[in-house]
Order: structure tokens, then C-alpha cells, then sequence
């Protein structure tokens, strides 16, 4: 099988799947990450192919294959079978149609124990490594400790932990479990592509910042939306018209649901508040470029603490300004309070608000700066280009 580049027989030195990725592109933020794990082990000269659930689109693809930003990919459409990891049917195809070989390296995401197993038994786990996302707890799903979906991660994740011998944590938190399962780990926390959409930049502060709210987690676990709201509505009229708040990924009678009796807060924000429904990527960043904050506000439990949110380096990479609650790796090592972002204590709706107002009455020159820093931390931080060497030689075992 050949396309316009090359056959994938492995006659190349490095060749590596990423095996599990959730729609790929775009289609998800683990896709993103698995776009930039990519782009970062190309930049080493590896070869790459994407195997995973979701679409294929027909615009991508050339001959036999689909390429996107010249990463290979293939995915096998999703359904009831592939959401509880059966779908060896898949990779059985893969293996044969790109001749994987016990040669080859693997990335794998959240694939299903059964493929995982076969996979193993088939190239052996020398060449085998797992990012490891999420520190997953029964709160996480419906139904807690009912849900048959956790007791199935978990088995993925046993599997996983206490087979293969490389990770890839993103946080210090997730490093430090497989390092007792005796694990070699390189963090790597969730990269960017700086150089994709380029920066926003500004010249002047404008009279009305605009604060978003992306990718709204409804779970209860994450992302403490109650807060916020309430921060917001604590403002006074004259503070309100200074500020919008958008929200994308939930419809408004999705927010009222989890508001509960506090759903009035949506009626008191009309004027504050602009909910977008489903938006098309190109449209997300057609938002991203029009945003001055971003508004994350989380609470505190072991989900949060594990978790390193990859909406952080993605509009860091506008030059959007993080107004965060300090809780993860991301508020530890790479965001500082006045210097590219805006930190405050979390469960404290009155820390929330100063931390809002501190953004309102920012002078033109702090504010300019702090975009800035925040565009410099994407580019030297997350950027995936800065992360190729040291990917390239954990993937390879050195």
C-alpha cells in the first residue's frame, strides 16, 4: 500500500502509533493532545500514525489513508462496542493494513483492554508506553460505583499500570503512581502549537473585557460553575458592564439544570452572560481571538489536583490571561499570579471576585503585559517543539 508518502512497510528507523485517540482531529481535547504529541516526535523525525474512534473525514484523506497536518490517521467509527473498549476488530485490520511490526513503538490512549492485551501479545511491550490523563474516581461517572463504564477503565487502567513499564504522566501527582507500580515516566503536560492561529495581540485595553468559560464540565467533579456564576453576579452594575462572560460546550437549559435553585444567576448575567452552543472549531478560535481571560474556576478534591486542563496552554497560545483558581501542576509551575495569569484560593467566591475585579482594573500597560507573558509561557513551555528531544528519547528507552 503506498500513498503520496511512501509505503507504511516499516523500512523507516522510527515509526510510532498512537493507538486509542479519541476523534481525531479536533474532535476532542485528548485528540488535540495526540495532535501535538505527534507534531513534537515528527519534529524528531519519526513517523507517525493515529489510530483510534470517531470519523474519517473524506476532505483528509488521499488514496488509501487520511493525513492531517501531515500526521496519518485512521479511525474506526464510533459505537456502543467501541465505548466499552471492544474494538480488537479494529486494530486486527490496522495491524495488517500498515504491517505493524514488533519493530515499531507505541503511544497508547484510551484503548480497550481487549486490543490492548492482543496488541501486546502481537509486537510485545518493550516498545509500549501510556499517557496517563487522569487520576479517575467513581464520582467521575453516573451512578458512581455502579457504573459498569468505571469498573471498565479501571480494568484498562490495571492493565496498563501493572504491565507496561513506560508512562507519560502529565502531572506529578499521576508520575508518582507509576512510579510505585515501578514505572519510567517523562511528564509531559499538555502541549500547544504556538504557531498554528498565532497571537491575539492588542494594542489597548478595551472598555469591556471579554472572560470565556470553554468546554463547560457539567460533572460536578472539575469546574466549580455555581462560583463562578455567583463571582460574576457579586459585581456591581457598573463593575457588570465592564465584562462578558462567554460559555461554550452546554445549551442554557443544560446550565439551569445544574444550577438547580440557583438557576436565577442565568437571569441575573443576561446582561453579562453569552452562551454559545455546539461551536465548530474554526469558530472556537474565531472566539479565542476575541477573548482578553480565561475564567477557570475548580475545585479541590484528588480529580483536580491530578488533572492539568489542556484549555490552559491552548489559550495561553492567544495570549488569553488564565484567571485560575491555584489548584494542579499548571498554577505550581508554569502560571504566576500577576506575572502571566491571575491566581486566587479556591472554594471562596469573595477570592474569586477580587480576582475578577483585579482583571477589571488592570492599567492598559499591566494588562498588555500580562497578555504578553501569558503568549511567552505557550510558546516556551507548551510549545511542542521544546518537548521533541526529550520525547524522542523516552519513546526510543535512552
Amino acid at each position: 500500500m503506498k500513498d503520496s508518502y511512501g509505503s507504511f512497510e516499516n523500512k523507516v528507523e522510527k515509526r510510532v502509533f498512537i493507538v486509542g485517540s479519541p476523534k481525531f482531529p479536533r474532535g476532542t481535547a485528548g485528540a488535540n493532545y495526540d495532535q501535538y504529541v505527534a507534531l513534537s516526535l515528527m519534529h524528531a523525525g519519526w513517523k507517525v500514525v493515529i489510530l483510534g474512534r470517531g470519523d474519517n473525514n473524506k476532505d483528509f484523506q488521499i488514496g488509501d489513508f487520511f493525513q492531517y497536518k501531515g500526521i496519518v490517521y485512521e479511525n474506526e467509527p464510533d459505537s456502543s462496542f467501541v465505548k466499552y473498549g471492544i474494538d480488537l476488530k479494529f486494530y486486527k485490520f490496522a495491524y495488517d493494513k500498515y504491517r505493524i511490526t514488533n519493530k515499531d513503538y507505541f503511544i497508547v490512549r484510551d484503548l480497550g483492554w481487549l486490543p490492548q492485551r492482543w496488541l501486546a501479545k502481537k509486537c510485545g511491550l518493550e516498545h509500549m508506553c501510556y499517557v496517563h490523563f487522569e487520576d479517575l474516581r467513581p464520582e467521575q461517572f453516573n451512578l458512581h460505583l455502579i457504573n459498569p463504564q468505571y469498573w471498565s477503565m479501571q480494568i484498562k487502567w490495571h492493565f496498563k499500570l501493572s504491565k507496561m513499564k513506560k508512562a507519560l504522566p502529565i502531572s506529578e501527582v499521576l508520575e508518582n503512581i507509576e512510579h510505585k507500580y515501578g514505572c519510567k515516566t517523562l511528564r509531559l503536560p499538555i502541549m500547544a502549537d504556538p504557531d498554528e492561529f498565532g497571537e491575539s495581540k492588542r494594542t489597548v485595553k478595551p472598555d469591556v473585557l471579554q472572560f470565556i468559560y470553554p468546554g463547560a464540565k457539567l460533572n460536578g467533579c472539575e469546574d466549580n460553575i455555581l462560583l463562578m456564576m455567583e463571582a460574576f453576579d457579586a459585581l456591581s452594575n457598573e463593575e457588570k458592564a465592564k465584562v462578558k462572560l462567554h460559555i461554550t460546550g452546554a445549551t442554557e437549559d443544560k446550565l439551569r439544570a445544574k444550577l438547580g435553585e440557583k438557576a436565577y444567576l442565568i437571569d441575573n448575567l443576561r446582561e453579562v452572560l453569552v452562551i454559545h452552543k455546539w461551536l465548530e472549531y474554526s469558530e472556537l478560535i474565531d472566539l479565542y481571538r476575541k477573548m482578553d481571560f480565561l475564567i477557570l474556576v475548580r475545585f479541590v478534591n484528588p480529580v483536580t489536583i491530578a488533572n492539568f486542563p489542556s484549555k490552559v496552554p491552548e489559550t495561553l497560545s492567544f495570549g488569553i490571561i488564565p484567571v485560575c483558581t491555584r489548584v494542579g501542576e499548571y498554577t505550581q509551575n508554569y502560571l504566576y499570579d500577576g506575572d502571566n495569569s491571575i491566581v486566587f484560593e479556591p472554594d471562596s467566591k469573595e477570592a474569586c471576585v477580587v480576582a475578577i475585579r483585579k482583571a477589571i482594573c488592570l492599567t492598559q500597560e499591566e494588562f498588555l503585559m500580562l497578555r504578553s507573558h501569558a503568549r511567552k509561557t505557550a510558546v516556551e513551555k507548551f510549545g511542542y517543539k521544546n518537548w521533541s528531544e526529550k520525547l524522542d528519547r523516552f519513546i526510543l528507552g535512552e
